[in-house]
Order: C-alpha cells, then sequence, then structure tokens
C-alpha cells in the first residue's frame, strides 16, 4: 500500500483521486450540444414534442423541457400547471419567434438589422437574456456610429473631433435630451 504525503495529494488531479478510490470519470466533449442537436432534429420532425405554441395563427411544435431551460417566461409558465398548447399574442411576428424557437435548440440566431426591435421585443418579453444583451450592444453600437457620423457631419467632415480627444464619446446612455455627453462646437456658416 503506497501512502501519500499531504503534498502529494494536493497534486493529485480529481479524475487520479476518483481512480484511486475505483470509480472514473468520463467526459465526453460537446455532449450537450450533440443532445440539444438531436433534440432540435426531433423537434423538426414533429417528434416527442410536448407542447404548441401558437403566435398569430401559426403553430410551432417543441419540447418544454428545453423552452423552459431557455427562457425564464417559459419555465415560469409551465410550471403554474400542466399545458399543451400556449398562444402568445405579445409577438406580433411569427418568423421572429421561429427564430427564437431555433436559438433555443442552436445557440445561434441569424436576424434582418432591420427586425433587431422586433427580436428584442419578443426576447424581452420571453426573458432571454442574452438575446436582450445582444440586441442592446448592437443598438448602443449602431447608436454610437449614427452619433459619430452626425458629429463629423456637424464639424464639416473633417474628421476631426473635439478638443478632448474623440474616445471618450458616449452612446448617450443614463441621459436625456443631450444633456450630460459631449459637446461639439458647431461649424460657422
Amino acid at each position: 500500500m503506497t501512502t501519500y504525503s499531504p503534498i502529494m495529494k494536493e497534486r493529485l488531479s480529481p479524475a487520479s483521486k476518483m481512480e484511486r478510490a475505483g470509480s472514473i470519470q468520463l467526459d465526453i466533449p460537446d455532449f450537450s450540444n450533440s443532445v440539444l442537436s438531436h433534440l432540435n432534429q426531433l423537434r423538426m420532425q414533429g417528434r416527442l414534442c410536448d407542447i404548441v405554441v401558437n403566435v398569430q395563427g401559426q403553430s410551432f411544435r417543441a419540447h418544454k423541457v428545453v423552452l423552459a431551460a431557455s427562457s425564464p417566461y417559459f419555465r415560469d409558465h409551465m410550471s403554474l400547471g400542466e399545458m399543451s398548447t400556449v398562444s402568445i399574442s405579445v409577438i406580433r411576428n411569427p418568423t421572429v419567434f421561429e427564430q427564437l424557437l431555433s436559438f433555443c435548440y442552436t445557440g445561434r440566431l441569424c436576424l434582418q438589422l432591420a427586425d433587431i426591435i422586433s427580436y428584442l421585443t419578443a426576447a424581452s418579453f420571453l426573458q432571454m437574456q442574452h438575446i436582450i444583451d445582444r440586441c442592446t450592444q448592437i443598438l448602443e453600437g449602431i447608436h454610437f456610429k449614427i452619433s459619430v457620423a452626425d458629429v463629423e457631419e456637424d464639424l464639416g467632415g473633417s474628421g476631426q473631433a473635439h478638443r478632448g480627444g474623440g474616445r471618450n464619446l458616449e452612446s448617450g446612455r443614463g441621459g436625456g435630451g443631450g444633456s450630460g455627453g459631449p459637446r461639439f462646437p458647431q461649424p460657422s456658416a
């Protein structure tokens, strides 16, 4: 029987400790992604689905556990009682819901920039924080680019920023009506 000093025990990996105890741990990379991918295939085939979500007259079959794991709205809604159908009237565009449903299974969302507000609204209703955060980041980036373009236009396209430097421009968060943000000189006529 081999004994280990306290220092040696600290150097053993968790897997080595389990092997010593007569058990081993298997880690399968991307197993969870594979499971979701198979669930998505089942959804698209209409197999083993246990809920139908109706959005503006269109029906979408899904798995309750996937919806509940992806959306606090669905988790809370489903915990209130056994249901096989839910209708969502707040979401106006069935395509937006279809894409968000696909996201629940794949973690990917492809959207047109012109529809970002619809996605943000739907994701907010469904409490899908990852989508809310990403849409908000995109909108802030767009607002920042528009603000910079307006400043450059106001400066006559010369590309000069105010004397404090152009790097501290903010997208206007927290302030209303332009107060509190950086001020830029107006070009003389």
